[in-house]
This record gives structure tokens, sequence and C-alpha cells, in this order.
């Protein structure tokens, strides 16, 4: 038998040297020991970010409202070009995380540079910042002559859109 004191806390009281025998091992338990250990819980895996292309309900509003306001106006719709949606998630999730409405990313990256890193080149970019749907988003690029130029210039054929916190990017190509 081994005798040595040791210390214990139980809530507040501390007892010390203990008066008793610290018995061998294995303890000698009043309950049964399960042999094999419990099966964890499974814990849920995280949801799937969204395959590059896939559009938020929002971005894929964004870009329906954007190509009926071309129609109106009888110029072609634009087609979604994914190394465009690469440069614009970029960009929104930057602006988004910030709260910085500007053209210019937090690491110095102009429009052209995004589109350049994503494999593709652009012609414009705009953002709205704040607005709250795409319908407003696109109302305030209406609204904004230089904006308005863009989203509207008759020789873009493909964009791509992203959203992050109410930051709306397009980003449009020839």
């Amino acid at each position: 038998m081994l005798r040595f004191p040791l210390i214990f806390a139980f809530s507040s009281v501390w007892l010390w040297p203990l008066p008793f025998p610290i018995p061998r091992f294995p303890f000698p338990f009043p309950f049964p020991i399960p042999r094999s250990s419990p099966t964890p819980t499974p814990t849920p895996s995280p949801a799937p970010s969204p395959a590059p292309g896939q559009s938020s309900p929002p971005v894929t509003e964004l870009a329906r409202i954007i190509n009926g306001e071309r129609g109106t106006r009888g110029l072609s719709t634009l087609a979604v070009e994914l190394k465009l949606n690469c440069a614009a998630t970029r960009h929104a999730n930057d602006v988004g995380r910030r709260r910085s409405c500007s053209h210019t990313g937090s690491d110095g990256s102009s429009p052209w540079t995004r589109a350049s890193g994503c494999g593709a080149s652009a012609t414009g970019e705009i953002i709205a910042c704040g607005q709250g749907s795409p319908r407003a988003a696109v109302n305030a690029w209406i609204a904004s002559p230089g904006h308005n130029r863009v989203m509207f210039d008759r020789g873009n054929r493909t964009f791509g859109l992203a959203m992050l916190n109410n930051y709306w990017v397009v980003i449009f190509n020839k």
C-alpha cells in the first residue's frame, strides 16, 4: 500500500493528508465499467459552399433584373461568366466585410486586376452599397449616369455578379 500526502479539493473543503491508504489500481467500482467506448454523437457537417457559378437567390434575381432592364432598352441579355463571377465575388467579399464602398480593393486591386486574377478581362464594374434588395441596387445604378452607362453598354456580352452584406458588385466584359 502506498501512503503519501495528497491534497484534494471538494468545493471549499481541503483534505490533507488523507487518513486512509490509497488503493492499488484497478479501483473497485460499485458500478460496471463499459468495455467499449460509447459511440460519439455525430456532428453535423457544415453546409457546403456553393460551387463556382452557383449564385444566391438575391444574386440570381439581380441578374434577371439587369437583363430585364436591358431588354426594355432593346439591348441584348448578358450571359453569366464564371470567371467574372470569381472577380465579383472576391470584391463583394472584400467590400462587404469591410463595409467600404470602393472600386479599389483593400489590397489595392482594381476591377481589371481582379478579373485578370480570375482568368478573365473586364470592361466595367458597378457597385451598390447598402441597398437592401436587387431591385434597389438596380434602381440606384439607373439613377447614376456613370453606372447607367456601364450597365447599359451596348457592347457588353457577359457579366459576373456577387453580393455580401448588401454590397452588390457586377463586373462586365464585351
